[in-house]
């Protein structure tokens, strides 16, 4: 008498779907099971243990009982934070796998939409200027495509988006950017060929998906034009003379003056200042000099004006 006996001492392969990252408290995994001896028995897990009682998974077809199978394993009341999540499988043969762990985050916290974070304005005529933007602050650019950069360490690997305030209630969505590891990003403005002032607003979405409440909006303003002097240096100077230079700049306004006063042929000493006049030195040997007033409007827009004059 001869009989023919089939050993399996193996268990049920596995491979599973699901995300590692998720913004609710409930999550599906997608699985395939697959045995090459026995049907498969079961598809169990358990979270952040493998202590206490497993629970099982479905099946696609309803019951366990093919080589072959799809299931799905869904989770609920997940807590925010890390977790790891354990699976095992089982066959008809009773070959049970070892535990096999995934790990899975739970971000159920909404990005910080604040505007006391640190913006910047990168234009064509200023150097990078730092705002922390607010509902009052004034930002000014001279550029039709102005830069603009900012981090957000809230929404990291997460996306910005920017949308123009149009009346009380609209908007208009100009683009999304993404933000990098660290928070940082960066978005240029479409192009506007006319000066003026706009309303802005910013959303952040996170990397799980976490949504933020839209910013306060705030203001930024268009200026590619310079300034204007009311007006002109005088023909003469004298010795300890205060010289008038007033400058204006309907836009943004005058933001400061420089002032060189040198001798002729000398290289330019700028002095950096709020005030419109300059004071001749009382003590100014004779000779040929040269005066050089330039005025800088906020959006970084300049204008020079420039004399000779012969002091004796």
């Amino acid at each position: 008498f001869l009989a023919k006996f089939t050993i399996d001492s193996l268990s049920p392969s596995l491979s599973l779907s699901g995300s590692t990252l998720i913004n609710t408290s409930s999550h599906t995994y997608t699985a395939t099971l697959s045995d090459t001896l026995s049907p498969i028995l079961s598809l169990e897990y358990q979270v952040d243990s493998t202590s206490d009682s497993w629970t099982s998974c479905t099946p696609d077809d309803k019951t366990f009982d093919e080589k072959e199978e799809n299931a799905s394993c869904s989770l609920s009341n997940l807590t925010e934070g890390s977790h790891t999540i354990y699976f095992r499988t089982s066959d008809t043969s009773q070959n049970i796998s070892d535990s096999f762990p995934v790990s899975l985050t739970v971000d159920l916290t909404a990005p910080s939409s604040s505007l006391k974070q640190t913006l910047s304005f990168k234009s064509k005529n200023n150097p990078i200027t730092k705002t922390s933007l607010n509902k009052e602050s004034k930002n000014y650019v001279s550029d039709q495509k102005p830069k603009i950069q900012g981090t957000n360490k809230s929404a990291k690997n997460g996306t910005v988006s920017f949308y123009r305030k149009d009346g009380r209630t609209k908007k208009t969505l100009l683009g999304t950017a993404s933000i990098d590891g660290k928070g940082k990003w960066s978005f240029t403005l479409p192009k506007k060929k006319e000066q003026g002032t706009l309303d802005y607003r910013l959303v952040f979405t996170d990397e799980a998906g976490n949504v933020s409440e839209s910013s306060s909006s705030f203001q930024i303003t268009r200026d590619w034009k310079k300034p204007d002097f009311l007006t002109s240096l005088p023909d003469t100077i004298q010795r300890n003379q205060a010289v008038s230079f007033t400058a204006t700049d309907n836009r943004s306004g005058i933001d400061f003056y420089k002032v060189s006063f040198v001798g002729k042929g000398e290289n330019k000493q700028w002095i950096k200042q709020k005030i419109d006049t300059f004071t001749v030195p009382k003590h100014l040997p004779g000779g040929t000099y040269i005066l050089t007033v330039r005025a800088t409007d906020k959006a970084g827009n300049t204008k020079e004006v420039e004399k000779e004059y012969r002091v004796w």
